[in-house]
């Protein structure tokens, strides 16, 4: 009957964490944890939180603690350099987790290797991802490189917009709508420039990014007329 059980919370949980009281909703005890885990079919990534252990995590493992510090910490988004490192668009080594908190939270005592921000808006460019078994909150790309602009020096900001820019999959009018919404000037008059120099200077962009940023200007143009 314990096989079954198990079986059935893998089929149900798939590749995410769980924590006990999703095990005890499907019917596996504390006990039956315990006994699956203490088997090795199970693996105990933190307090109260589980991930089954033909779970591959190889490509997430490096974010795998960031996820749990984020996980532990109520309402935390992960952002900045550790969002930026996610999607590979910095240059800038992790050495410390970046994670944005409600406005009205206290900062979290204690934490090593943990920076806090508390921006007024945590809701525009905020997704919900599944990383290394852990389902959190991260900034998207476009946010991230906007708050790079806010955050952090001009070098890395720009850094970021640069490789950014240079992925295969840019979505132009998200980062603009999200640099508007947040308010980040800069990141504007970047893509202004780059309008005006026909996409031929920094940072490159080619032909179909550069039609995308057009067909988004002109659409704001009209909206304000």
């Amino acid at each position: 009957m314990s096989e079954n059980k198990i079986k059935e919370l893998r089929d149900i949980i798939g590749n995410r964490s769980f924590q006990t009281k999703d095990a005890l909703e499907h019917g596996v005890s504390s006990r039956m944890l315990s006994f699956y885990t203490n088997r090795g079919d199970i693996e105990r990534i933190g307090r109260g939180l589980y991930i089954f252990s033909d779970y591959d995590v190889e490509v997430d493992y490096e974010f795998h603690e960031l996820v749990l510090t984020a996980k532990s910490i109520k309402g935390s988004v992960i952002c900045l350099v550790s969002a930026l490192s996610y999607w590979d668009i910095t240059d800038e080594i992790q050495k410390d987790y970046w994670l944005a908190i409600p406005n009205n939270h206290p900062i979290p005592k204690g934490r090593k290797r943990t920076r806090f921000i508390r921006p007024r808006d945590l809701v525009t460019g905020v997704i919900s991802k599944n990383i290394a078994g852990v389902k959190v909150k991260i900034t998207t790309p476009e946010r991230s490189v906007c708050d790079a602009f806010k955050y952090l020096d001009e070098e890395a900001a720009i850094t970021s917009l640069r490789s950014y820019m240079s992925q295969e999959k840019v979505n132009i009018p998200a980062l603009l709508n999200t640099a508007k919404k947040l308010k980040v000037k800069k990141v504007l008059e970047i893509m202004r420039e780059i309008a005006e120099a026909r996409g031929k200077d920094y940072p490159t962009i080619d032909r179909d990014k550069f039609r995308d940023y057009v067909s988004w200007l002109t659409d704001q143009k009209e909206n304000t007329k």
